[in-house]
């Protein structure tokens, strides 16, 4: 029981992450400050100011695609 519970856990807090950094990729610009004056001044605009760590774009595919997307696609590859 404790195993699944745990399971379950780790496979949530993986869809979080992975939606996280979705959500940023999906972002204009390709720094954090291009990200951030894009939050701030377009949607949700009104100089909102977000209260986490923007981080910055990374590649999902090619030579230089982050370690995160790799591990990913190998572990999920029956989900894509």
């Amino acid at each position: 029981m404790v195993i699944v519970v745990v399971v379950v856990v780790v496979v949530v807090l993986v869809v979080v992450v992975v939606v996280i950094v979705v959500v940023v990729l999906q972002e204009p610009g390709a720094n954090g400050m291009e990200i951030l004056n894009g939050v701030k001044h377009v949607r949700p605009g009104r100089g909102f100011v977000p209260n986490f760590h923007l981080t910055e774009k990374i590649d999902v595919n090619g030579r230089h695609e982050h370690a995160l997307y790799t591990y990913l696609k190998v572990k999920f590859a029956s989900l894509i």
